[in-house]
């Protein structure tokens, strides 16, 4: 497939992805005058793409909670949360040779980054966005192009 063009793929899930975003701010404005009154679509819309393209996935893990973490949590789905975590969307990307590995480090859930091998003072820290993604998902979800 072609990158660009009606037909594909990254065009359809931009597409998919615009529609979307404005089915979000339109059912958070039919829920709330207040939201509607204070967050136009234009700002919701630029925020909702920031935090789309920089949240990164984080996978069910035996994570202890307190009562009072699971009460607050209930409502969560665990397996498919997202987070921002400041300086890992800073990383640059590349695949395969990525040297960091990040994740839920600790019990608590606590999330950490380690290099996968040994690093020399000044070299380049490479996160792997996907493994597995075609350039036209990387292009419509993280807004780039890989340079591999």
């Amino acid at each position: 497939e072609k990158l660009g063009g009606a037909q594909s793929y990254a065009f359809q899930l931009t597409v998919l992805m615009t529609k979307t975003i404005q089915s979000e701010y339109m059912a958070f404005c039919s829920t709330s005058s207040q939201f509607q009154q204070h967050v136009s679509q234009d700002t919701y819309t630029e925020s909702r793409i920031h935090v789309m393209s920089r949240a990164f996935h984080l996978s069910q893990t035996n994570v202890k909670l307190t009562t009072h973490e699971r009460y607050a949590f209930q409502h969560l789905d665990t397996v498919n949360s997202y987070a921002m975590v400041p300086l890992l969307d800073a990383l640059d990307h590349r695949n395969p040779g990525n040297n960091i590995a990040w994740g839920r480090m600790t019990p608590e859930g606590d999330i950490g980054i380690r290099t996968t091998k040994h690093m020399k003072p000044g070299q380049v820290l490479f996160n792997k966005y996907s493994a597995t993604e075609s350039q036209e998902y990387m292009f419509a979800i993280y807004g780039f192009f890989s340079r591999q």
